[in-house]
Order: structure tokens, then sequence, then C-alpha cells
């Protein structure tokens, strides 16, 4: 134990060590379990090759890379394909859209004009026609990009389904070479080694995950204080047994004392992060803010935890009990 019931520490202090030993040699044993499991697949490749031939097993993964490289650039050519196409119709179509309306505004600025013809002044239809020239001008724009969308549309399509294509003769080329690299010819000797393969693979894996396990385990020794703040409690000796069903240290946290509570579905339904609750103990009373609901519930109780911050300098010691009150519903416009 580096520190001990009334101690200030800082958040990443060392707070204290397990005893590593039995951990260590799991660990030494999963480290030869594991080095023992590569040279036995090495092994198992090794003969492998020498019964189906030393360039057998190159030949396999290339044939397997290449037909999985060919399937995924099909896919993805599918795709533009698809996106490619709906996003050029969405332009033809924005295209005609502007195209009608500009041309709707064209026709209605003609039939004022003609209608301001004998009772308008000349200075009011003449500007009137300058409306109308420009209500044109911008129509012959947008109908000649229209006209342009639609010429151009038919090469565009033509050109990404010739992608497409191409993907497609690229996956139909790798699937014969797979075919071939797994023919008949391969078929009987392959049985007769495949499955020590497939055991000796799966015997490194399993052993990696031992190592893996093993070394995480190790690292977990070490318990860094979360925190910053006082200790002010200690529940475990020197040499001692750790429990984990109790809290090793009980810090109080010198930035904000966080509450924890649990609610019903509906009523962790009907709160919000930033909520304020009434927290009480005994005849005091304090407020506090809502910054997490979870969004699972206990598996053994069923209820929602849910987390709030409670206002600055509240004298609440950690692990106290306290009662909650929160607004889960609410009426409006009623007597």
């Amino acid at each position: 134990l580096h520190y001990d019931e009334g101690d200030y520490i800082k958040a990443g202090d060392l707070l204290m060590e397990l005893d590593t030993s039995d951990l260590q040699f799991a660990l030494e044993r999963a480290e030869a379990s594991y080095a023992s499991s590569v040279a036995s697949y090495e092994s198992s490749i090794a003969s492998a090759n020498k019964t189906l031939g030393s360039d057998y097993t190159s030949k396999i993964l290339n044939a397997e890379n290449s037909l999985e490289k060919a399937e995924q650039s099909y896919r993805q050519a599918r795709l533009n394909y698809k996106s490619e196409i709906n996003s050029e119709d969405d332009n033809i179509d924005s295209l005609m859209e502007r195209k009608d309306k500009a041309e709707t505004a064209m026709d209605e600025l003609l039939d004022e004009y003609n209608h301001m013809k004998g009772s308008a002044s000349q200075e009011d239809l003449e500007a009137k026609y300058e409306e109308y020239l420009k209500a044109r001008s911008d129509y012959n724009n947008y109908a000649e990009q229209y006209s342009e969308a639609l010429d151009d549309y038919d090469d565009y399509k033509s050109s990404v389904a010739t992608s497409k294509n191409n993907a497609y003769k690229d996956l139909v080329k790798a699937q014969q070479e797979m075919e071939l690299a797994t023919g008949d010819a391969y078929q009987e000797q392959k049985a007769v080694t495949e499955a020590q393969l497939k055991s000796s693979k799966l015997s490194l894996e399993s052993s990696l995950l031992s190592l893996e396990s093993a070394q995480r385990d190790l690292d977990k020794t070490k318990v860094f204080t979360p925190v910053s703040g006082k200790i002010t409690a200690c529940n475990v000796e020197p040499y001692g047994m750790a429990n984990s069903n109790t809290a090793a240290f009980v810090i109080k946290n010198d930035d904000s004392v966080q509450l924890t509570f649990n609610a019903s579905s509906d009523g962790a339904a009907a709160l919000n992060i930033g909520d304020n609750i009434t927290v009480s103990r005994g005849s005091e009373t304090y407020q506090a803010t809502i910054t997490e609901i979870e969004t699972e519930a206990d598996a053994s109780s069923g209820l929602f935890p849910i987390k709030a911050d409670l206002e600055e300098g509240c004298n609440l010691l950690p692990g106290v009990s306290v009662k909650v009150a929160a607004t889960t519903a609410k009426a409006e416009n009623s007597l």
C-alpha cells in the first residue's frame, strides 16, 4: 500500500500493488505455450507444403486474396453505379425544375407586359419588358444546361456501367483461378492435411488469447487513483487479501461529489441530462444535476442507473445513503 486513510492524493497516483508471483508464473507458462503453438503451426505449414507441393500454400493464398479483392471491387462498383446514377438523376431533375420555374416566370412577365400595353406609361412598359428579357435569358440558360445534361447522361451512364462490367469480369476471372487452384487434383491431398492445419491454427489462436489474457491480468496488479481527493477509508491491509466485493479505498473527490441512484424505465425515460434533482439526508437538502442516464437496465435489479453531480459545498461523505426526489411527470395548463 502506498497511501492510507486520511492521506491526500492526486489523480494518477499509484494506490497499491497486488502480489504478482502467481500471475507472473501464469504469464511465463502462457508464453511457453504460445511459443510451442507457433512451432507446431509452422511445422504443420511445412508438412502441408511438402505434401501438396512447395508452392501450394502460396498459390491458394494468392487465389484467395485475388478473389477477395475482386469481390470487394465488384460490390463497390455496384454501389458506385447506383449512387452515381441516382446523383445524376437528381441533378437532371433539379435542372428541369429550375428550367420549368424560369419558363413559368418568363411567361408570366410576358403576359403582364402584354396586359400593360395601352394602359401603362412608356417608362413602366420598358421596365416590365426589361424584366421579361432578364427572365427569358435565365430560362435560356437553364434550358441549355438541362439539354447538355441530357446529352451527357447516356455517355455518363455508359461509362459507369462499363466500370461495373469490368469489375464483374475481374470477379469471374478470379473465381475461375480459385477453382483451378483448388481443383480435383488437390482435393484428396488437401483433405489429408487440412484438419491438421486447422487444428494447429486454432491451437495457436487459443494460446495467443491465453497469453494476452495473462498479460492483461498482470497489468491490472497496479491500482491508480482516478481522481484527486482525500482517502476517507482504507479497507485493505498490507499483505492481506483483496476482496472484489469491497472497495479497497474510498476517496472524497476534491472536484465534485457524484451521486448514483436507480430509476424504473418510466422514470428514466422522463428524466434528461441536465435536469435538477433534490437530495436529502436527515434535515439537510442539496441540489444535484443529472450527468448520465444508462440506456440499459441493471441485469439483477431491472432498474436504470443514473448519475448526478452534487452542488458545490456539499459536505456529504462518499458511501452514505441519501434520499432522491426527481420530477418524472409534468402537467401543463391544469388546475
